[in-house]
């Protein structure tokens, strides 16, 4: 099902890195209709300045083992690189591990295919669009029926983006995720001067010219490597007004986290006689001084946010420049092409200030002041290259989108001149300092606020928050599902009744299924146990009339009578599919083996293991007043054990296990052939006749005596619910039901085989 007209539309300005994580967190979570627009000038999408360059020398910063792009998934980007390393064999002739300093070239790939899984997995409400162009202006508009005021008390407004050379559009929420392009460097007029953010800084050079580079930091090493790659041979000097060299990254052993942000001192001067302190202290015992360093990262934000004002400035004047020396290091294969540029005289580094720079024939020239004071001297040089960054100015900055935004009064520039004001969560500030209502970023532009705000850790952490806080601020049926928190049951204790529960029983008379509506009534969030394909349509009805939420379906095992709608509700709902472990079943979100606990809003949803009609039944208790119990406790019956492996002993057991709970407790089925809806622990403790004065043996004996036919749609229903009734291409289903026909003898090799056929199909396409 498309996306209609009145999905609400989330505009994300900039595919780089911050914007192609946050557009792909928002494919990812949202579970109802939505679109997201995700805009580019340059149209490539997923690289952004730092990983678009065709440049393989060019190397990330950091090991593949840390730079996953996602927060709950650090071995993410090795799994792909494992997957990929035929395809990457040419960027990566000696594979990659976790120690691996990958190029930026592959790390924009890998982006990309982020990108493209997001989309995939999408569910059909969401849609996303790529659009190829330069935004140049964004104007408040009237509200919308999807920007209503937020809980802050923000009226909503929805924003007319304007482009260059192309017709606008409107957006309901609007992120600017620019990175460092908000200020694109452009090319210059003299051929002599160029920057390294721009493809053709190092183009056009003759081996032998002589080059200067205007900054010491990363981007003048990927000048440097370029440059040695193509075969420059002329000397190379590098200068910044301290002269630092980069340093390398080195294995060390981790010290952990060492410092209490709340502990520390609210002065730059203390926390610079605390780091060195803590620095000695650490080689004294044989560590290195990068794990004190690295040790600070957890609370390098929160000690930012702890100093005032003149405190940031002092820190940038004296040591933002040391800090990032030893904060952002290089890789050591990198370091040791400098080492030998160093040693072979071919590169300098100069510790001063450009004084000036002017054209002279076909060079320049260049006026020098070295630290420390004295006269200035000429360096004549065949290219000057800009290694400075993008500046971070917004007050200053001439860029048209920029200029724009100020005068709008909706960007309100940081005083330190980094970036942006923003809150908390990512909202900006506008010229009154109060909250822009639906208007985002995140990256670059918080530097100010954050100041470690450029790197992947971080980035990574804010593109998710910011996709929750983006698509938390629609309305309550347009939300995304929260996380799911399953915890361990506390064996003995018993939840409180359900105040909060909002509670259907649903019939489908053709296979006489229950399925269940349960919802915590305050928070809006729901669950469907047990759904049957064909009634899909009134499931999402009555949760679009109750203005419901569907968090997960919840099965109670595979169900050999009716094909489940769960696979349908994932793609319609983005709800997440839970499933007794071991069911041969791999489509699932998450598996139980009995003993979690599901929490739904103020509700607790205990698991109980009942194996025996088959071998990896569940059961769902809702708090001390409702009881889920599948096919294995019946209304005067239980389920049958004559196939699936089912196991009459086992039943037994798990029946046992269920008439201790409180005799007060209303017993749901899966089924009822009779028209009953309900009974109660104590009514089958009295009155079932399969268990009523029955051993353990004479059970198993009773039900190894039943003569039964097989459910009407166990071929197609066993075979379509190993996938959970998603994805049912006939074909498939003609050579399944063959299979049944075979095994008919041997019901447990019949399961197997056709759990091994589903899952070699699905596998073509994950």
């Amino acid at each position: 099902m498309p996306p209609t007209d009145s999905a609400p539309v989330i505009a994300v300005v900039g595919a780089g890195f911050s914007g192609t994580l946050l557009a792909s967190h928002l494919l990812r979570s949202s579970g109802a209709a939505i679109t997201v627009v995700l805009i580019e000038r340059s149209g490539r999408f997923g690289l952004g300045l730092a990983y678009g360059g065709a440049d393989p020398s060019h190397l990330l910063n950091v090991s593949a083992g840390a730079m996953s792009a996602w927060p709950d998934d650090p071995s993410h980007l090795l799994r792909w690189l494992d997957l990929n390393r035929e395809g990457l064999r040419d960027l990566l002739p000696s594979g990659a591990d976790a120690s691996t300093f990958i190029p930026r070239q592959v790390y924009g790939l890998y982006l990309q295919s982020i990108l493209q899984e997001a989309q995939l997995r999408a569910s059909t409400h969401t849609e996303l669009r790529q659009l190829s162009a330069e935004l140049i202006d964004l104007e408040p508009i009237a509200t919308s029926a999807v920007a209503p005021a937020d809980n802050r008390g923000n009226a909503g407004s929805r924003y007319r983006l304007h482009f260059d050379g192309r017709e606008p559009m409107e957006a309901d929420r609007v992120v600017l995720a620019w990175g460092n392009s908000a200020q694109a460097p452009a090319p210059t007029a003299s051929s002599g001067v160029s920057h390294g953010w721009l493809p053709e800084a190092t183009a056009n050079l003759d081996p032998d010219a002589t080059v200067a580079l205007l900054g010491t930091g990363l981007t003048m090493v990927d000048m440097v490597v370029s440059l040695q790659r193509q075969g420059h041979r002329g000397r190379i000097v590098a200068l910044s007004r301290r002269g630092h060299r980069p340093v390398s990254h080195r294995r060390v052993a981790p010290l952990g986290a060492w410092l209490e942000a709340e502990q520390a001192p609210a002065t730059v001067l203390g926390l610079w006689r605390l780091i060195r302190a803590r620095v000695k202290l650490a080689q004294q015992h044989g560590h290195d001084w990068r794990a004190v360093v690295d040790g600070l990262r957890p609370v390098s934000q929160s000690l930012w946010k702890r100093l005032n004002d003149a405190e940031r400035r002092r820190f940038l004047r004296h040591a933002a420049v040391v800090w990032d020396v030893h904060r952002h290091r290089i890789a050591p294969e990198l370091h040791r092409k400098l080492d030998d540029l160093l040693a072979a005289g071919r590169l300098e580094f100069i510790a001063g200030r450009l004084v000036s720079s002017e054209p002279h024939g076909q060079q320049h020239l260049l006026q020098i002041r070295r630290r420390g004071g004295g006269d200035s001297h000429a360096l004549l040089v065949d290219r000057l290259i800009l290694c400075t960054g993008i500046p971070l100015d917004y007050a200053a900055s001439q860029a048209t989108l920029v200029s724009r935004l100020r005068e709008r009064g909706l960007l309100h520039p940081d005083p330190l001149a980094l970036g942006a004001s923003c809150s908390d969560r990512g909202e900006l500030l506008n010229a009154e300092a109060a909250v822009q209502p639906w208007l985002y970023t995140l990256g670059t532009p918080r530097k100010g606020q954050l100041w470690e705000s450029i790197a992947v850790p971080e980035l990574r952490q804010q593109a998710r928050d910011l996709a929750q806080v983006v698509l938390q601020s629609l309305p309550r049926q347009l939300q995304p599902l929260a996380p799911l928190a399953v915890v361990p049951a506390v064996v003995g204790e018993r939840s409180p009744a359900a105040p909060q529960l909002l509670w259907r029983q649903l019939f489908d008379p053709q296979t006489s299924t229950y399925t269940y509506l349960v919802a915590d009534a305050a928070s809006g969030d729901a669950v469907l146990v047990d759904p049957v394909l064909e009634q899909l349509e009134r499931d999402l009805t009555l949760l679009r009339e109750l203005n419901l939420r569907l968090r997960f379906c919840l099965e109670t095992h595979l169900h050999a009578d009716h094909i489940t709608g769960a696979g349908q509700l994932r793609r319609r709902t983005g709800c997440r599919l839970l499933v007794p472990a071991a069911a041969g079943i791999t489509s699932a979100d998450q598996l139980l083996r009995g003993g979690e606990e599901l929490q739904l809003g103020s509700l607790r949803i205990a698991v109980i293991a009942t194996p025996g009609h088959t071998p990896h039944h569940v059961a769902y208790r809702i708090g001390d007043t409702h009881l889920l119990s599948g096919d294995a406790l019946l209304i005067r019956g239980c389920g049958r054990t004559d196939f699936q492996s089912g196991d009459p002993g086992q039943l037994y057991d798990s029946l046992q296990h269920l008439l201790t709970l409180p005799e007060t407790m209303l017993v749901f089925p899966c089924h009822d052939y009779q028209g009953r809806s309900h009974s109660s622990i104590g009514e089958e403790r009295r009155l079932n006749p399969k268990l009523v004065g029955r051993s353990r043996e004479e059970f198993i004996a009773l039900m190894n005596q039943q003569q039964l036919a097989p459910p009407k749609r166990i071929n197609e229903a066993l075979s379509a619910n190993l996938h959970l009734g998603d994805l049912q291409p006939a074909d498939l289903h003609d050579l399944e039901r063959q299979q049944h026909a075979l095994a008919s003898q041997h019901a447990q090799a019949t399961e197997e085989a056709n759990r091994d056929i589903f899952n070699d199909f699905i596998g073509m396409y994950i």
